[in-house]
Order: C-alpha cells, then sequence, then structure tokens
C-alpha cells in the first residue's frame, strides 16, 4: 500500500515525465479517448487487462495504416483513467502534424471498427468539434465547440496532466490490486531525448542526500548506479547539482 506521500511524488514523477516528452515535440498533438465496456462482466479483470487488449487493439490498427499508408500513426503516449463506475479507459495524444492527418484519421477509424473485438466502447474523435464539459461530465452547452487539436503541445500536456493530480479515482487506481501494470506510458524516442523517466526521477531524490554528504565532506553509501559516470550525469543534470563527477 502506497503512503500519501508515496503516492505525491509518484504522481509528480508521472507529470514531470509527460510534460518533458511534451516539450521535445514541435509539431501539434490531437487527443483521443477510447473507453471500456459499457458493462463489464469483470471489472476487475477489465482493469487488469487493458494494457495488454489496447496494446493488442492499437497494434492491429496501426498495421492497418502501415499496409494502407505505407505508414504508422506516432502515439506520443497512454494514459489510464478510472472513471467514476470503475471502469479504467485510455487517453491517447497523437502527433498531429499535417502529413499525419491521413494516418489519423484511418488510425481512429480502426479503433472504432475493431474496438469491440477487444471489448473496448466509445473512441472519442479528438478532431471532432464538441462543447466544453462540465464537472459532472455533461456538455457545457454555454460554451463554443472546438476540438482537441493543440498546436502547442505542451497545451496538451497541461491539459492531460489534469488526469494525474490526485483525485479519488487516480488514487484508487493506483493503490487498487485490480491496476494496470504502467497508468503512464511515453514514446520512448521523446524520453531518450529528454532524459527524464521514473527511474531517474527516483534516483534524483537519493543523489540530493548523496551529493549533500560527499561537499560535507562525508562519505556516504553510494548506490549501484552510481559507478556508470553516463547515468550519474544525466541524474545531477536534473537535479542541477554538477558536482561529485568525480571517480
Amino acid at each position: 500500500m502506497f503512503s500519501r506521500k508515496r503516492l505525491s511524488l509518484r504522481l509528480g514523477d508521472y507529470r514531470r515525465v509527460l510534460l518533458c516528452a511534451m516539450e521535445q515535440l514541435t509539431t501539434p498533438v490531437v487527443l483521443v479517448t477510447i473507453t471500456g465496456p459499457s458493462a463489464p462482466s469483470d471489472v476487475a479483470l477489465w482493469n487488469r487487462s487493458i494494457r495488454r487488449r489496447f496494446s493488442q487493439l492499437h497494434d492491429r490498427a496501426a498495421r492497418r495504416c502501415e499496409r494502407r499508408l505505407g505508414r504508422r500513426p506516432v502515439m506520443v503516449a497512454s494514459l489510464v483513467q478510472r472513471q467514476r463506475r470503475g471502469v479504467d479507459h485510455f487517453h491517447i495524444p497523437l502527433r498531429a502534424a499535417p502529413w499525419d492527418h491521413e494516418t489519423n484519421r484511418l488510425y481512429i477509424a480502426s479503433l472504432k471498427e475493431l474496438g469491440s473485438s477487444y471489448d473496448f466502447g466509445y473512441v472519442d474523435d479528438g478532431y471532432l468539434p464538441r462543447h466544453p464539459k462540465l464537472p459532472n461530465g455533461r456538455p457545457n452547452r454555454s460554451l463554443p465547440k472546438r476540438n482537441l487539436v493543440f498546436e502547442d503541445p505542451i497545451v496538451a500536456g497541461r491539459y492531460l496532466c489534469r488526469y494525474l493530480t490526485d483525485s479519488a479515482q487516480l488514487i484508487e487506481l493506483l493503490t487498487s490490486r485490480e491496476r494496470v501494470s504502467r497508468p503512464l506510458w511515453v514514446n520512448p524516442e521523446l524520453t531518450r531525448a529528454s532524459g527524464v523517466i521514473c527511474r531517474r526521477l527516483r534516483r534524483v531524490r537519493l543523489a540530493f542526500h548523496v551529493v549533500r554528504a560527499l561537499d560535507a565532506g562525508s562519505r556516504p553509501r553510494l548506490p549501484a548506479w552510481w559507478g556508470d559516470l553516463g547515468e550519474r550525469r544525466k541524474t545531477l543534470a536534473l537535479l542541477r547539482m554538477p558536482t561529485a563527477l568525480g571517480p
């Protein structure tokens, strides 16, 4: 069971990883959402298997795009959110450069067509305009319709970070035994460019105490990864403490 502090740290890491990945993009992003079934026979089984089901569905839809158009959609990330009814669903930001439009449209159409084969439900097409939602989930018809294409990927990242706050549903998702193994997936090309991953952020917190001890002249117990100078440089760069890089 996670303590409140550990949950807060984990959510902070997720937000930082996602936003730093979005900073590597120079193209628009479109958000797509795919929900679970309206009434799954076994909610716990559905929630545990959602990542595997979506991986199979995504691969099939992406291969269709590759066969017909010669290219696959570029998925920036995928984020699992638990609905109030207890069923998990996915938020999927796709790269939406002008040359991605045809591929993304075919991919979204394929998700709609093939989703029921993997027990998924409604697919929300981010290209279609809709009224913003009220807190109760109903459309706010007093505001004009807009689509979910974000010209600035950072704005898309901030939008998605709303789902990474300590809401009751997210805390339930992270602490439940019936949970997905990876609530947040980020495209590895983007995390390689940013250098920000959850494992390294956990190391940053340890490195802070190690560096302070070294600077004070003591000899702390060093973690195993400290001997990897490349990893140490990347970790200390995130810590913004470029000391303790000696042998």
